[in-house]
């Protein structure tokens, strides 16, 4: 009886350990509510640390920036200790952050750490991300990339609802400690049952890992190919800034009605994504790639002429948008497994610049939207429709970058 139990929990746990990227997705949940959750509390929290709302709600800001200052340090640093260490320490780092937030009494110091926070979650892309793509085949990887971007897409929409229930029962600090208990739980669960999957030289120093952070830096393919998906990472920055001013301010449409209008967008970027790796298993990563930027780039052409010489209203710009996201969904896994595939070291650092050129593009087209404010809908839609472009223009210029390829890697 004793021999069969104890059969059984190897079985879960060889399950859990060769499906770690589960573990690493339902850590990603913990990373990504932290900056949503907060959001129905900001009136308790500017009333008790007597402070302004808006200065509150900069906490959001500050925690995206902080995920960019830290970045391309964490690169070397997974590199140079290995994933499953850095993602713990990270873990623990954004653990403690979360903890210090919880136990702000002035506005200062809850600013500070949610930058501090916002550190702590670039372990995710350095480490997690780049254990993904070595331990797993191309099918595998672009899997395990669905199902985390699937997180990362639902919560902003679960971060505000399980924030509001909270809040209903507890202070609004209590958001913060429920986010702490699930990053503890994440972390028992990576610490018990993830594998390393990096070769770590433990002769080699920090400073040579740096060094191998200016060698992917110089890999050309991987840089082009990271501007290419950075490009359609900066579609979402416009979209999440704009929308609100498209629907709301230039239609006076209500909030509530807002809100459904960006569920079919959603649903379909959504329904994308998790298509993808169906796709790859039945084709390839390359087919995937070049198929969907075709696609993408006829369908953007298409509607910006409809919005240049028809006009826009509701219905075109809701279906507009919600096909570019269809699209984007198909490519953003396949193609983050194939650029990453085309470092063969230094995995740690391939990862933290992908997402440092995908994280600032992002940024960038957030602060160009919010720029425009007042400008027309037909003006922000081919912003929009303007970043495939570039994105499409980069995808060709990369391809023709590999010289020697004829398709791109399918792992690493």
């Amino acid at each position: 009886m004793q021999k069969t139990m104890q059969k059984k929990t190897q079985k879960r746990k060889s399950w859990l350990s060769e499906n770690f990227y589960i573990l690493v997705a339902l850590y990603a949940v913990s990373l990504f509510l932290s900056n949503d959750i907060f959001l129905p509390a900001i009136d308790t929290i500017a009333l008790d640390l007597h402070a302004n709302k808006s200065l509150v709600s900069t906490g959001v800001g500050l925690f995206i920036l902080g995920s960019l200052v830290f970045l391309l340090v964490a690169g070397p640093i997974s590199d140079r200790y290995g994933r499953r260490k850095s993602l713990l320490y990270g873990g623990l780092f954004f653990a403690l952050a979360t903890l210090g937030t919880a136990l702000s009494n002035n506005i200062s110091t809850f600013l500070l750490f949610r930058f501090i926070a916002g550190m702590g979650t670039c372990m995710f892309s350095a480490a997690g991300i780049a254990a993904i793509n070595e331990y797993y085949h191309e099918t595998k990887v672009v899997k395990a990339m669905s199902l985390t971007i699937n997180v990362i897409l639902l919560s902003p929409i679960l971060g505000p609802i399980a924030g509001a229930l909270i809040i209903k029962h507890a202070p609004w600090r209590g958001v913060f400690v429920f986010d702490l208990i699930f990053t503890i739980v994440a972390l028992i669960l990576i610490f018990i049952f993830m594998p390393e999957t990096s070769n770590a030289d433990k002769k080699s120093s920090l400073k040579q890992n740096f060094k191998g952070l200016l060698i992917v830096m110089k890999n050309k393919k991987l840089v082009l190919h990271s501007c290419s998906l950075a490009s359609y990472a900066a579609i979402t920055g416009v979209w999440i800034t704009a929308g609100p001013i498209m629907f709301m301010g230039n239609l006076g449409f209500s909030a509530q009605v807002y809100s459904w209008i960006q569920a079919p967008i959603l649903i379909f970027y959504i329904i994308g994504n998790t298509l993808a790796p169906t796709l790859v298993h039945k084709t390839n990563s390359h087919t995937v790639i070049m198929t969907s930027t075709k696609w993408m780039f006829a369908t953007s052409i298409l509607f910006i002429l409809v919005n240049i010489f028809i006009g826009s209203n509701v219905y075109i710009l809701i279906f507009s948008i919600s096909a570019v996201m269809f699209i984007r969904g198909c490519i953003v896994s396949p193609y983050s497994q194939s650029t990453l595939a085309l470092q063969k070291d230094y995995h740690g650092s391939s990862a933290a610049v992908l997402f440092m050129l995908n994280n600032s593009f992002m940024f960038l087209s957030s602060f160009l939207a919010s720029a425009m404010y007042g400008f027309s809908n037909e003006t922000y839609t081919i912003s929009i429709l303007g970043f495939v472009v570039l994105g499409v223009l980069f995808t060709f210029i990369a391809v023709k970058a590999i010289k020697t390829n004829k398709k791109f890697p399918n792992s690493i």
